[in-house]
C-alpha cells in the first residue's frame, strides 16, 4: 500500500498496489503531482495476517478461536 499526503484540500490517498510494476507507476504519478517520493510511505503486508489480526481485533480473534476453535475441521 502507498498512501499520498493530504495536498490542500484533496485528502490523503491510499493505492493497494500488487506488485513492482504498479508501485512504480504509482510513485511515477506522485512524483508528476509535485509530491516527492519520500513523502509517500510504502507499507508492506503479507497474506491474511494483517488483515486479520490487525491491531485492537487480534484479542477478539484470539478468544474466539480459543473458544470455539474446537468446531472447525482444518486440513493442514
Amino acid at each position: 500500500m502507498c498512501t499520498w499526503p493530504a495536498r490542500g484540500k484533496k485528502p490523503a490517498t491510499k493505492f493497494y498496489v500488487l506488485d513492482e510494476g504498479e508501485l512504480v507507476a504509482i510513485l511515477d504519478k506522485c512524483a508528476k503531482d509535485g509530491v516527492p517520493r519520500e513523502k509517500c510511505p510504502i507499507s508492506r503486508f503479507k497474506g491474511l495476517g494483517a488483515q486479520l489480526m490487525g491491531k485492537g481485533e487480534a484479542a477478539a480473534r484470539r478468544e474466539l478461536m480459543e473458544l470455539r476453535g474446537y468446531a472447525v475441521e482444518i486440513d493442514v
